[in-house]
Parts: structure tokens; sequence; C-alpha cells
């Protein structure tokens, strides 16, 4: 039986348990799709052994999330734009010279595929979520070379390993807190779409 858990819960173990022990703060994204900004406003130190540790664990678990991510999402994007894209341009001929007459319920299918995936394309936003997460993913790679040439905010600190923790939560923060905001108002405008279409029902049935 898959073990339970429940609404912001740390599970020993998991991303969340590390940052936590390491940087005294929970995981950037809950497993339920809130946003958790918070960070520590201080850390005193980071050893050169916490800094290994946090690199070769919580940093590059989150390079591999953004990346596959982004791949996934970039896939999904490109196969649903091609089909909309050589679906369309099949039927517009057919259509036109009229070989869908005889066979209207193929040409009802091959229409309804174009508004299907045209939907899934809008509903998970394939598009948003690909250049969100490769943006977040250049922006923790370009952190470790920043850090590691010592140049921008690096030249002047006294502690490069601190810098780069706060810095590298403060970007994983900030893109849940935008993944979480984009997905909230596009179900916003589901709802507010919804509503209007239901008025219109409303007003025809009345007339």
């Amino acid at each position: 039986m898959p073990l339970q858990r429940r609404k912001g819960e740390i599970l020993p173990g998991s991303i969340g348990a590390f940052a936590q022990d390491v940087l005294g703060c929970s995981a950037d994204r809950r497993n339920d799709g809130e946003p958790y900004s918070h960070i520590p406003e201080a850390i005193d130190n980071v050893t050169d052994d916490e800094y290994q540790k946090y690199l070769n664990d919580r940093y590059q678990t989150l390079l591999a999330f953004y990346d596959t991510r982004a791949q996934q999402n970039k896939l999904g994007h490109r196969a649903c734009s091609v089909f909309i894209i050589g679906m369309s341009g099949i039927l517009a001929p057919l259509i036109g010279t009229g070989a869908l007459l005889k066979h209207a319920m193929l040409g009802a299918f091959m229409s309804a595929s174009v508004v299907i995936a045209t939907a899934i394309t809008s509903h998970f936003q394939f598009n948003e979520n690909w250049l969100g997460y490769r943006r977040t993913w250049d922006a923790l790679k370009r952190e470790l070379f920043l850090r590691d040439a010592r140049v921008g905010d690096y030249a002047n600190t006294s502690d490069r390993n601190v810098l780069f923790v706060q810095r590298v939560e403060a970007v994983a923060s900030d893109e849940g807190a935008e993944w979480y905001g984009r997905h909230r108002r596009q179900q916003e405008r589901s709802g507010a779409d919804n509503a209007a279409s239901s008025e219109a029902r409303k007003k025809e049935k009345a007339q």
C-alpha cells in the first residue's frame, strides 16, 4: 500500500525534508500545487560539506525536475501543434472539393479532433509551461557558473555558499509562485467563459 501524505506534511527523505534540514525551510512547491515562497531571511553560514550536499541533492534534483518538465511540455506543445496544423491542412481541401460529402461522419470526427487538440493545448498550457520551466532551468544553471567564476554578486560576497543557496531557492520559489498564478488565472478564465456560456443559454431559453 503506497504511503499516504496529508496536505502540508513533509515526508522523511523527501526534497522538502532535506531543504528543511539544511536551510530551515520547506520545499518550493507542495504536492497540492500551492506555491511556497518562504525563504530564510538570513543563513549564518554554509560549510563546504553542506554546500556539496546541497549541490548534489537539492540543486541537482531541481535541475532534473525543471529539465524533465520542460521536455515533457515541449513534446506536448509540438505534438498538439503539428496535429492541429496537419489535420487542418488535410480538412481544408477535402471540404473544398466535397470529398467528405459521402463520409460525413469521418469529416465530423476529423473536425472534432482539431477542436479537442486545441482545447488540450489551452488547458494544459504546454507552451507557457515549457518556456517557464526552461527559463528556470537556465537561471539555475547560470547561478552555478556565476558562483564558480566569482562574478556579479558573487564577486563581493564573503560567503559564496550562502548566497548561492539563497539565490537558488529564490529562483525555485519564484517559479513556483509564477506557475500557481498562471494556472489560477487559467481556471478563472475558464470559469468566466463557462458562466458567460451558461448566461447566454439562459437568455436563449427565455426568448
